[in-house]
């Protein structure tokens, strides 16, 4: 929460200091030229012995509101005051009027998933290219105010200094804009996987159009297998790699392990729950608010360095975008935690609620697993040796994981958890076993056994796809840098 205030405090500094600071400096030179005015006045009055009263001296720059062709000399300063102050309120008007976009933008979408799908991709737009906008435009101001106050005040310019903030106004902008088309941009995600089509896997797609039907869901585009313990569905483009095959459309990601590790009634509850995405007013949702807000995720990261750092020229960029990113994240953070809530009722439904919670459960145990054989995988890539199947050595380190558990210990862990992060879209575990009526205690360590009964069959090269994933696997921490082999004689093809 301060760190939402205090992005806000930058923005609202960025969209207001300058233009304010420049109408203070033209009030200041305005005094300077009436007293100049003033001054010029009384002499020409006692050179021609003229009676004048100090009070009955007129305003310089009344006077020179008329625009009379006959003034235009002795009103120059005051027609580049004009201007000043012009620039100048038109920066902040259109900085606030951002602001006022903003809030009557979230004020308007409030918590209807519609609204959100239909406000943010085009509001980031305009916000962005609306900043970038005042940016420009405060730096035009800060220059012309600079050198308009050193002309007055010190009688000479620094041309470098407004050089200086020129080039950073213009920075500042070009900044935004390219901000702005990377929020435009189609959000595209990179998977490591394979592709399933009816040649690899038709019992696997067969079952996934089934539990879509019976939700009530859009049947995905495309499904996808990896290694990467995770459950996932996208409506964002994808990219598969180590095929670089470009997918359109809504994809459902499964980790192939789990069909070794899940029952098929725990396999139809998790497949129910991501079909729970694609059910009515969560559709749009998910094919059109979450793209968006990951695109403006993707903005604000591309300004930062590969070593966490930023340019100060970007500051004002990044710093706006957060404020973007604040006032929508705490909305996504509620939608997304009623949003998993509501599709773990649509997973118990296809299948059962115990199943459901057991799969959960499952995940929380076993997950983990993958980074630590991914740490033991880069050691052994760098002294030669190459495994050829990480999914069954995946599987092996869970089969012995549960074998070596004190189950009751790391039930009473997972429950105890609490998401690290605020932003977390998951309820916690314990949320989600009370929002599906399950108790915790019912569950003992032989429910937590790998499948007696694996689901390997339904992808028709089960072992055929594992080691390609292997291999790819091996390429991808290579191609990393995280292992440099020795030979990379074991990853060429067949």
């Amino acid at each position: 929460m301060n760190n939402r205030f205090l992005n806000m405090a930058k923005a609202v500094a960025l969209v207001t200091l300058i233009p304010i600071a420049a109408l203070c400096i033209s009030n200041l030179v305005s005094q300077s030229y009436q007293g100049d005015f003033i001054a010029s006045m009384m002499d020409y009055a006692r050179e021609n012995n003229l009676s004048v009263q100090t009070d009955r001296i007129p305003d310089y720059r009344d006077l020179c509101a008329t625009h009379n062709p006959e003034d235009a000399e002795l009103c120059a300063p005051a027609r580049q005051l004009e201007i000043f102050e012009f620039g100048a309120l038109v920066s902040l008007a259109v900085g606030l009027g951002l602001f006022g976009l903003l809030a009557l933008a979230r004020l308007y979408a409030g918590h209807n998933r519609q609204r959100l799908a239909f406000v943010l991709p085009p509001l980031t737009r305009v916000m962005v290219l609306g900043l970038s906008l005042s940016i420009i435009l405060q730096g035009a101001v800060a220059v012309f105010g600079i050198y308009i106050a050193e002309t007055v005040f010190i009688g000479r310019v620094h041309f470098v200094v407004l050089a200086g903030i020129a080039f950073a106004a213009v920075i500042g902008g070009v900044n935004l804009v390219e901000a702005s088309f990377k929020a435009m941009q189609t959000l595209n995600l990179a998977i490591q996987g394979v592709v399933i089509d009816d040649a690899t896997g038709p019992d696997l797609i067969a079952l996934v159009h089934e539990v879509a039907d019976e939700v009530g869901a859009r049947r995905p585009d495309n499904i996808v297998v990896g290694l990467e313990p995770s459950f996932f569905v996208t409506g964002a483009e994808v990219t598969v790699y180590p095929a670089a095959e470009d997918l359109t459309g809504s994809t459902l990601y499964l980790p192939v392990p789990f069909l070794r590790i899940l029952s098929q009634d725990e396999l139809r509850a998790v497949i129910g729950h991501e079909m729970g995405h694609f059910i009515g007013e969560d559709t749009e949702y998910s094919l059109k608010f979450y793209p968006a807000y990951a695109r403006l995720d993707t903005a604000m990261h591309a300004l930062i360095d590969e070593h966490g750092r930023i340019d100060y020229v970007k500051v004002p960029t990044l710093s706006f975008l957060q404020l973007l990113h604040d006032e929508f994240s705490v909305v996504e953070r509620k939608i997304g935690r009623e949003r998993e809530i509501s599709a773990d009722q649509i997973g118990a439904k296809v299948s059962n609620a115990k199943a459901l919670a057991t799969s959960l459960l499952k995940f929380s145990l076993f997950a983990d697993a993958w980074a630590t054989l991914r740490a033991e995988n880069v050691d052994r890539l760098n002294q030669g040796e190459f495994l050829t199947d990480l999914n069954a050595e995946y599987v092996d380190v869970c089969q012995k994981a549960f074998k070596e558990m004190d189950f009751a210990e790391r039930k009473n862990d997972l429950l105890a958890f609490e998401m690290a992060h605020p932003n977390d879209t998951h309820p916690t575990l314990r949320e989600r076993l009370s929002a599906l009526g399950i108790d915790s205690g019912i569950f003992h360590k032989e429910d937590m056994a790998l499948a007696n009964n694996p689901l390997t069959g339904l992808l028709t090269a089960y072992d055929k796809i594992a080691v390609q994933l292997t291999k790819a696997e091996h390429r991808k921490m290579i191609g990393q840098g995280f292992a440099d082999p020795p030979s990379y004689a074991a990853l060429r093809d067949d």
